[in-house]
């Protein structure tokens, strides 16, 4: 079964301050019916310095400082519902403050040289996913210890299908592909390529167009397609092995010998 993350990124985070907590709960009940294998949220402890590592401004980041208490029920709730909870990090610090409540970490595409956050995930006893957007082949060879997860990625929001580049999944380097095409069948496609593991942006069906995650998130009933459709490739996928198929065994009878 290829493990499927939903990633609700920002698209939970709006309305009124405090209340956005709710909002988490029933997008990630959403993604426990859909068939989900993991969520995922994005989290830092300061905006302010995540902005200044990344060269951009803070507000941009501001909604991703949201109550560190947060965590604890969203894990609770994903557990329950038989998911892992998973959480980006941005900051070296923030590594030991999520981590009693994560089942593995993930680092967004712009941190995956950062030596000092990789020595904070380094020192811990927790699986770590790797997105690589914006980088070539040559720098990611030999770049991963072997138990991390490495998914391709296009940093585009969204991503147009001429820049999806799904054939590098036949590369061993990748477990998977983190996607922002916004569509619902790309990871069938993925699985097709090889993908074992894939992330997708989710968002409410009443997250307003202005948030951030909006253009590359797939609404519920989407994600339920994109689910379906992952499930209907790994069954045609099959094992590989040439023989006769159940229903194709009738026609044997049939065939010409002369």
């Amino acid at each position: 079964m290829t493990y499927v993350i939903a990633e609700m990124g920002s698209s939970w985070l709006y309305g009124k301050p405090g209340t956005e907590i709710s909002h988490g709960l029933r997008l990630l009940h959403d993604c426990a019916a859909a068939g989900a294998s993991a969520v995922k949220v994005q989290w830092t402890s300061d905006a302010t310095k995540m902005a200044r590592r990344r060269k951009v401004a803070a507000e941009a980041y501001a909604p991703l400082a949201w109550p560190i208490n947060w965590h604890a029920v969203l894990a609770d709730e994903a557990h329950d519902h038989g998911m892992e909870y998973i959480v980006t990090v941005f900051l070296p610090e923030d590594v030991a403050a999520v981590h009693p409540f994560v089942d593995r970490y993930k680092v967004a595409s712009l941190e995956w040289r950062s030596g000092s956050l990789r020595d904070a995930l380094d020192n811990q006893d927790k699986p770590v996913i790797y997105s690589v957007g914006g980088s070539d082949g040559g720098e990611l060879r030999g770049a991963f210890r072997e138990k991390d997860w490495v998914l391709h990625c296009t940093s585009a929001y969204p991503c147009p299908p001429c820049d999806m580049n799904l054939a590098v999944l036949d590369d061993q380097t990748y477990e998977g592909l983190s996607d922002h095409s916004g569509r619902v069948e790309t990871g069938a496609l993925a699985v097709m390529r090889g993908a074992k593991v894939l992330e997708v942006h989710v968002r409410l069906f009443e997250t307003p167009p202005e948030n951030p995650d909006h253009p590359h998130s797939l609404d519920p009933a989407q994600f339920d397609q994109y689910v379906s459709f992952v499930h209907l490739a790994e069954m045609m996928l099959g094992d590989g092995k040439k023989r006769v198929m159940p229903s194709e065994r009738g026609i044997r009878k049939h065939r010409v010998r002369r």
